[in-house]
């Protein structure tokens, strides 16, 4: 998707965690979870936390709005 847009919505950093709060936006031009694309404009939002050493990022989980982004790309409210 040619258009994707990442941003960092919020950012925390504590001793050798980083958690930020994130949003990615962009037009659905190909197949995503299944669904053929819509030309639908659609935002997925995440929840990131990352463990860091040695200033490398050496672990990574997550927490993704799969629910809303199906929502999204099937035109529901």
């Amino acid at each position: 998707m040619p258009d994707v847009q990442a941003r960092v919505e919020d950012s925390i950093i504590a001793g050798d965690r980083v958690a930020a709060r994130m949003s990615l936006t962009a037009t659905h031009t190909q197949p995503l979870q299944g669904i053929a694309p819509t030309g639908r404009r659609f935002t997925l939002r995440t929840i990131d936390i990352w463990r860091v050493e040695n200033g490398k990022f050496a672990e990574h989980w997550d927490i993704v709005d799969f629910p809303g982004l199906l929502k999204q790309l099937r035109g529901e409210t």
